[in-house]
C-alpha cells in the first residue's frame, strides 16, 4: 500500500523540484536515502529493499523494480532518463512454460558511476566504482571499477584513469 502512496505523492510534485520532500517519503517508505539525493518525479520504485547514497541523482522515467531483491545505488551516482534497472527474472522452465518460477536478484552501482540514457541493468549484476555505462547499453555482466562500457550486451570499450 505505501508503495502506491508514494507513487501519488511523487505524481503530483514537480518533477525536479521538492527534493528533500521527496527523500522525507522514501525515507518514511523504509528506503536508505543519503543526504541531496535528487529523484525526479516521474521515477518509478516498484521494489522493497533500496539505498541511495549521498549527492547522487535518478532522471526521468527510469524504473527501479526488483521485487524482493536490493538495488544498492553508491554516491556521487548519475543516472539519465529512460534507464531500467530490473532484479525480477525467472528460472528456466521446460518446453511447454520456459519462463518458470519468479526469482528477484540484487543489483549494486558503484560509488561515481554514470549511467547513460535508456541503459537497462539486469539482475545480479554489480557495476564497479567509476564507471560509464554507455546510452542503450544493456549490462547483464558483472563490470570492474573504472570502466567505460558500451553495446548489447555491453562490453569495455577501455579503461578509465582512477
Amino acid at each position: 500500500m505505501l508503495h502506491y502512496i508514494l507513487q501519488v505523492i511523487f505524481s503530483i510534485l514537480p518533477d525536479t523540484r521538492s527534493y528533500s520532500f521527496k527523500r522525507f517519503v522514501l525515507r518514511l517508505r523504509g528506503y536508505t536515502i543519503g543526504s541531496n539525493v535528487r529523484i525526479v518525479s516521474s521515477v518509478k520504485l516498484k521494489i522493497k529493499k533500496l539505498s541511495i547514497g549521498e549527492n547522487t541523482f535518478i532522471g526521468f522515467d527510469t524504473l527501479i523494480a526488483s521485487g524482493s531483491g536490493k538495488v544498492t545505488i553508491g554516491k556521487n551516482v548519475d543516472i539519465a532518463p529512460r534507464c531500467n534497472i530490473i532484479g525480477g527474472t525467472h528460472e528456466m522452465g521446460g518446453m511447454i512454460h520456459r519462463a518458470g518460477k519468479g526469482i528477484s536478484l540484487d543489483i549494486v552501482i558503484g560509488d561515481g558511476t554514470w549511467i547513460g540514457t535508456n541503459v537497462t541493468i539486469i539482475g545480479g549484476v554489480c557495476i564497479g566504482r567509476g564507471c560509464v555505462v554507455a546510452a542503450g547499453s544493456v549490462v547483464r555482466n558483472d563490470i570492474p571499477d573504472n570502466v567505460l562500457i558500451a553495446g548489447v550486451p555491453a562490453e569495455i570499450i577501455r579503461y578509465l584513469p582512477v
